[in-house]
């Protein structure tokens, strides 16, 4: 299947030019996730929200660049800040029931700014269904894949890194860890608008290699989860499953598996 690009390039806000085309293997890659993400206050390009997504998905996974910025990924951006977890339906509804996943190696950094990456288009892919993101700061690459309730997730990192995987959440949050089980489970609470009583995006995830220990501190109200990984000879990966319920715990884990 040929897929004509018959947009200008700042409609698009990456490299693919007006009359270019290419030959994909299905319809489903004809999509541009970051098509009209290269917009700002004068000029809005589209002002789209960059959609990783399984069809009819309860989640929305998106790279971030800035949450500060509307929206919060744009192509003139050159940070990576996390993949967020997002249920915004468009830049002028706020989000809710979010949180923010980014792997670091090293000693992690206190703030999402400070935990950034340099990253660069070239190194990026993103399609409806797959996201990476090769990080400059951390010699790694963050892979994505959604489901309809859930993501898979792999970091690949140096061997022998201490790797560390931080979850950053707004809101009154939950938090609690099973190192046996390798997994840890929270509620995200973060609401612009007004929510039922109790309302609450819940989540597990679970990873593919036992954690050496869990960090949570609190700043304003924001919570920060920080899972260690101890370095290992052996070891240049770390994955995990992530699956997220306004149900409850019970129903997330079963939407993880």
């Amino acid at each position: 299947m040929t897929c004509l690009a018959a947009f200008w390039p700042v409609g698009w806000g990456v490299a693919v030019g007006q009359g270019q085309s290419w030959v994909a293997e299905a319809a489903v890659d004809c999509v541009n996730p970051l098509s009209g993400a290269n917009g700002d206050a004068e000029f809005s390009r589209g002002n789209t929200l960059v959609a990783i997504t399984a069809p009819f998905g309860m989640n929305t996974w998106a790279p971030q660049t800035d949450g500060d910025a509307s929206p919060f990924y744009q192509v003139k951006h050159k940070r990576f800040e996390g993949m967020r977890l997002t249920h915004q339906p468009s830049i002028w509804v706020r989000d809710y029931g979010d949180l923010l996943v980014m792997p670091v190696t090293g000693v992690p950094q206190e703030s999402v700014k400070q935990r950034g990456s340099g990253f660069r288009h070239e190194r990026e892919v993103a399609r409806p269904y797959y996201y990476s993101v090769d990080l400059d700061r951390y010699a790694a690459r963050f892979e994505v894949v959604p489901t309809t309730r859930c993501a898979l997730m792999r970091i690949t990192h140096p061997v022998g890194a201490e790797a560390s995987i931080v979850f950053t959440l707004e809101g009154e949050v939950e938090t609690e860890w099973d190192s046996e089980n390798r997994r840890i489970r929270g509620k995200a609470t973060h609401v612009t608008f007004g929510a039922p009583g109790g309302f609450g995006n819940y989540f597990v995830a679970e990873f593919d290699r036992p954690f050496s220990s869990v960090e949570v501190s609190v700043a304003d109200r924001t919570k920060t989860i920080v899972v260690r990984f101890s370095a290992e000879a052996e070891a240049n990966s770390t994955s995990l499953r992530i699956g997220a319920s306004f149900i409850g715990y019970e129903q997330a884990m079963l939407n993880q598996r």
